[in-house]
Protein backbone atom coordinates (compact mmCIF):
# COMPACT_ATOMS: atom_id res chain seq x y z
CA UNK A 1 0.00 0.00 0.00
CA UNK A 2 2.82 2.59 0.96
CA UNK A 3 4.30 1.80 -2.50
CA UNK A 4 0.87 2.83 -4.62
CA UNK A 5 0.25 5.54 -2.00
CA UNK A 6 4.31 7.20 -2.48
CA UNK A 7 5.25 5.43 -6.16
CA UNK A 8 8.71 4.70 -4.87
CA UNK A 9 10.13 1.29 -4.14
CA UNK A 10 9.72 -0.25 -0.06
CA UNK A 11 13.47 0.68 0.10
CA UNK A 12 12.73 4.22 -0.88
CA UNK A 13 9.61 4.58 1.23
CA UNK A 14 11.09 2.41 4.36
CA UNK A 15 7.85 0.64 4.84
CA UNK A 16 9.22 -3.14 4.76
CA UNK A 17 7.76 -4.93 7.67
CA UNK A 18 4.23 -4.91 9.71
CA UNK A 19 5.04 -2.88 12.68
CA UNK A 20 5.85 0.67 10.02
CA UNK A 21 4.07 2.95 8.64
CA UNK A 22 4.86 5.82 6.08
CA UNK A 23 6.72 8.54 7.37
CA UNK A 24 5.03 12.35 7.42
CA UNK A 25 8.23 13.28 5.53
CA UNK A 26 6.59 11.42 2.47
CA UNK A 27 3.77 12.62 -0.03
CA UNK A 28 1.38 10.40 -0.61
CA UNK A 29 -0.70 10.02 -3.46
CA UNK A 30 -4.01 11.64 -1.65
CA UNK A 31 -1.94 14.83 -0.67
CA UNK A 32 -1.06 15.69 -3.97
CA UNK A 33 -4.34 15.22 -5.55
CA UNK A 34 -5.76 17.23 -2.53
CA UNK A 35 -3.34 20.13 -3.20
CA UNK A 36 -5.24 19.99 -6.81
CA UNK A 37 -8.30 20.98 -5.27
CA UNK A 38 -9.62 17.07 -5.43
CA UNK A 39 -11.48 15.50 -2.15
CA UNK A 40 -9.59 12.63 -1.25
CA UNK A 41 -11.65 9.65 0.93
CA UNK A 42 -9.98 6.66 1.72
CA UNK A 43 -12.49 3.66 3.18
CA UNK A 44 -10.31 0.47 4.23
CA UNK A 45 -11.58 -2.74 6.55
CA UNK A 46 -7.33 -3.52 6.86
CA UNK A 47 -6.24 -1.99 9.99
CA UNK A 48 -2.80 -1.37 7.87
CA UNK A 49 -4.11 1.25 6.03
CA UNK A 50 -5.23 3.98 8.70
CA UNK A 51 -3.71 7.24 11.03
CA UNK A 52 -1.81 4.38 13.12
CA UNK A 53 0.53 3.61 9.82
CA UNK A 54 0.19 7.30 8.38
CA UNK A 55 -2.42 6.43 5.87
CA UNK A 56 -4.58 9.80 6.73
CA UNK A 57 -1.98 12.11 4.91
CA UNK A 58 -4.27 14.22 2.53
CA UNK A 59 -7.02 12.48 3.20
CA UNK A 60 -10.30 14.62 4.27
CA UNK A 61 -12.38 11.46 4.78
CA UNK A 62 -10.85 8.31 6.19
CA UNK A 63 -13.36 5.75 7.32
CA UNK A 64 -11.11 2.66 8.71
CA UNK A 65 -10.89 -0.64 10.74
CA UNK A 66 -9.86 -0.59 14.54
CA UNK A 67 -7.90 -3.48 15.21
CA UNK A 68 -9.84 -5.27 17.44
CA UNK A 69 -8.78 -6.24 20.70
CA UNK A 70 -9.26 -10.62 20.02
CA UNK A 71 -6.25 -9.82 16.88
CA UNK A 72 -3.92 -8.02 19.01
CA UNK A 73 -4.16 -10.28 22.07
CA UNK A 74 -2.75 -13.78 22.30
CA UNK A 75 -6.32 -15.48 22.18
CA UNK A 76 -6.71 -14.47 18.59
CA UNK A 77 -3.98 -16.62 17.52
CA UNK A 78 -4.67 -19.63 19.70
CA UNK A 79 -8.31 -19.78 18.59
CA UNK A 80 -6.59 -19.28 14.93
CA UNK A 81 -4.03 -21.96 14.93
CA UNK A 82 -7.00 -24.36 16.36
CA UNK A 83 -9.59 -23.39 13.58
CA UNK A 84 -8.15 -26.80 11.23
CA UNK A 85 -9.43 -29.12 14.06
CA UNK A 86 -13.21 -28.12 14.72
CA UNK A 87 -15.32 -26.44 11.85
CA UNK A 88 -16.89 -25.04 15.54
CA UNK A 89 -13.54 -23.21 16.34
CA UNK A 90 -13.63 -22.04 12.47
CA UNK A 91 -17.04 -20.95 13.10
CA UNK A 92 -15.68 -18.96 16.45
CA UNK A 93 -12.45 -17.56 15.21
CA UNK A 94 -14.51 -16.16 11.84
CA UNK A 95 -17.17 -14.28 14.44
CA UNK A 96 -14.31 -12.70 17.04
CA UNK A 97 -12.35 -11.63 13.95
CA UNK A 98 -15.59 -9.88 11.83
CA UNK A 99 -17.68 -9.05 14.86
CA UNK A 100 -16.90 -5.28 15.73
CA UNK A 101 -18.24 -3.50 18.86
CA UNK A 102 -19.67 0.21 18.71
CA UNK A 103 -16.36 1.33 19.91
CA UNK A 104 -14.80 -0.53 17.23
CA UNK A 105 -16.40 1.28 14.48
CA UNK A 106 -15.16 4.75 12.80
CA UNK A 107 -18.88 6.30 12.73
CA UNK A 108 -22.36 4.38 11.50
CA UNK A 109 -20.99 2.48 9.06
CA UNK A 110 -19.40 -1.02 9.55
CA UNK A 111 -16.25 -1.49 7.90
CA UNK A 112 -17.26 -4.61 5.81
CA UNK A 113 -17.50 -4.27 2.14
CA UNK A 114 -21.66 -2.86 2.35
CA UNK A 115 -20.24 -0.19 4.80
CA UNK A 116 -17.11 0.74 3.41
CA UNK A 117 -19.52 1.75 0.21
CA UNK A 118 -22.53 3.19 2.37
CA UNK A 119 -19.70 5.62 3.91
CA UNK A 120 -17.96 6.58 0.73
CA UNK A 121 -21.87 7.24 -0.89
CA UNK A 122 -22.26 9.41 2.42
CA UNK A 123 -19.16 11.67 1.80
CA UNK A 124 -19.75 11.39 -2.16
CA UNK A 125 -22.60 13.28 -1.59
CA UNK A 126 -21.02 16.57 -0.07
CA UNK A 127 -18.70 16.76 -2.96
CA UNK A 128 -21.22 18.79 -4.68
CA UNK A 129 -19.57 17.87 -8.30
CA UNK A 130 -15.67 18.34 -7.45
CA UNK A 131 -13.49 15.83 -8.35
CA UNK A 132 -12.55 13.26 -6.02
CA UNK A 133 -9.84 10.38 -5.64
CA UNK A 134 -11.29 7.31 -3.50
CA UNK A 135 -9.38 4.58 -2.26
CA UNK A 136 -11.41 0.94 -1.14
CA UNK A 137 -9.20 -1.28 0.51
CA UNK A 138 -11.89 -4.59 1.23
CA UNK A 139 -11.04 -7.45 3.03
CA UNK A 140 -13.65 -10.03 1.82
CA UNK A 141 -11.27 -11.24 -0.59
CA UNK A 142 -8.45 -11.94 1.87
CA UNK A 143 -8.34 -16.01 3.71
CA UNK A 144 -9.37 -17.77 5.20
CA UNK A 145 -11.75 -18.56 2.25
CA UNK A 146 -15.07 -19.83 3.15
CA UNK A 147 -17.03 -21.67 0.70
CA UNK A 148 -20.80 -21.85 1.60
CA UNK A 149 -22.80 -25.23 0.81
CA UNK A 150 -22.86 -27.07 -1.31
CA UNK A 151 -19.37 -25.72 -2.20
CA UNK A 152 -17.36 -26.62 0.99
CA UNK A 153 -18.01 -30.31 0.54
CA UNK A 154 -17.91 -30.11 -3.39
CA UNK A 155 -14.20 -30.74 -4.31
Amino acid sequence: MATIFTSLYPSEHGVNGIATGLSPLLTTLPEFLKQAGYGTGIFSSNAFVSPLFGYNQGVDRLHYKKVSMYNELILGHVVRSLRSYSPWIKRLDHFLEYYELPWMKTGVYSTRAEGLKDAFLDWAKNLKGKPFFAYFHFMESHTPYENRPPYDRLF
